[in-house]
C-alpha cells in the first residue's frame, strides 16, 4: 500500500512539473523576453583622418543587425541622450571607459545592457585611376576649330574599418563581450570591395560588417527561452518538446540550443553565485507560431527527464 502511494505520489508530481512547463506562461512576456539594449553614440579616435558622418553610417550598419535580429528592444537614442545629455554622450575617452558609470545609466533607462563602439580606422583609397582624353565636337572660335580634347579620370574607391565592440551587462557593470571587426580587403577581393565613389565604397563593407557582428551577438547575448510541455519521450528519455519562442525572438528552423540548470552557489563570500549547467542539447526543428517552436533533443534526453522530475530551474539558451 506504502509503495502503491509512492508511485502515485511520484507520478502526480511529474505530471504537474509537465503541466507547469507548458503553462508557464505562453502568452506571458516572461516566457522568451527580448533583451532591451542601449546602443551609445559610437566613438573614434581623434586625430585620425576619420569623417564622423562616415562612423554615424558604420554605426547604423551595426544597429541594424541587431535590429534584424529580432532578439533586442532598442532604446532610442533621444531617450539616452535625454538621460546622460547630450554633453555627456559626446565625451571621449573618461566617459567611454567609465564602465561603472555607464551600467548605472543605462539601469535608470530600463537597458539590460548597452553597446559601446569604437572605430579606429575608416580608411578610403583610391584606387584603379585611369586618365584619359576624349575628343569632343566642339566649334572653336579662336582657332576655327570643330572639336576639342577634354581630358577626365575614372577610379574606385575601396574602405578599410576597423571598429571595436563591447557589450556591457548594467546589472554587473561588467564588461560581457567584446570583439574588434576588422574589414581589410585584400589583393583576390578587392573587385567585391570597390565602388565608384567613396560612400558606395564604405556601404560595401554593410555585409562583411554585419556578418560579423551577427556572429557577435550571438555568443555574447544567446536567447534565454523558457521551455514548455515534453511532445515526446521513450525510455525515461525527452526526445523533443516546446520551447516558448519563435520568429518573434528571432529562432528559426535549425538554431541550435541548450538547455540549462541555473543554481545559485554560496562560495564562501556570503554572496550568492549564479551557476549554469548544461543538461542536455537539441536544435529547434519546426516553428509553431510566432512565440512557440518544436525543439528535438539529441543529447542527454534522460538526464533532462530526470531534471525536470526533480523540479530543478531550467531553460533554454540558443548558442547559435
Amino acid at each position: 500500500h506504502g509503495k502503491m502511494e509512492t508511485i502515485l505520489l511520484r507520478t502526480m508530481r511529474a505530471l504537474i512539473l509537465i503541466g507547469f512547463f507548458w503553462v508557464a506562461d505562453l502568452d506571458a512576456q516572461s516566457q522568451s523576453e527580448k533583451l532591451t539594449l542601449g546602443i551609445l553614440q559610437f566613438d573614434y579616435i581623434e586625430g585620425v583622418d576619420i569623417d564622423p558622418q562616415d562612423v554615424a553610417t558604420v554605426q547604423d550598419i551595426v544597429t541594424n543587425a541587431f535590429i534584424n535580429s529580432k532578439r533586442f528592444n532598442i532604446l532610442e537614442r533621444e531617450m539616452l541622450d535625454k538621460l546622460m545629455g547630450e554633453a555627456e554622450t559626446q565625451k571621449e575617452e573618461n566617459f567611454i571607459n567609465n564602465i561603472t558609470s555607464l551600467a548605472e545609466q543605462g539601469k535608470m533607462v530600463g537597458a539590460k545592457y548597452l553597446l559601446l563602439g569604437k572605430v579606429s580606422k575608416i580608411s578610403i583609397e583610391e584606387t584603379n585611376v585611369k586618365n584619359k582624353v576624349e575628343k569632343q565636337d566642339k566649334y572653336d572660335k579662336k582657332t576655327g576649330s570643330q572639336s576639342t580634347s577634354v581630358a577626365s579620370k575614372t577610379s574606385d574607391f575601396i574602405a578599410y574599418v576597423n571598429i571595436t565592440l563591447r557589450i556591457v551587462d548594467v546589472e554587473t557593470g561588467e564588461v560581457t563581450g567584446s570583439t574588434t571587426i576588422n574589414i581589410q580587403p585584400g589583393f583576390v577581393d578587392r573587385k567585391l570591395f570597390a565602388a565608384n565613389t567613396k560612400g558606395g565604397a564604405l556601404r560595401k563593407t554593410e555585409k562583411p560588417i554585419t556578418k560579423e557582428t551577427d556572429k557577435f551577438l550571438k555568443q555574447y547575448l544567446p536567447i534565454q527561452i523558457q521551455i514548455g510541455k515534453i511532445i515526446e519521450e521513450k525510455k525515461g528519455k525527452v526526445l523533443s518538446l516546446y520551447v516558448l519562442a519563435g520568429d518573434q525572438q528571432g529562432i528559426s528552423a535549425g538554431t541550435k540550443i541548450n538547455i540549462v540548470r541555473v543554481e545559485f552557489e554560496d562560495f564562501g563570500d556570503g554572496s550568492k553565485t549564479r551557476v549554469e549547467t548544461t543538461v542536455s542539447e537539441g536544435k529547434v526543428v519546426e516553428l509553431k507560431g510566432a512565440k512557440v517552436s518544436v525543439a528535438k533533443i539529441s543529447k542527454g534526453g534522460d538526464q533532462l527527464m530526470k531534471e525536470i522530475n526533480g523540479g530543478s530551474d531550467l531553460f533554454c539558451k540558443t548558442i547559435n
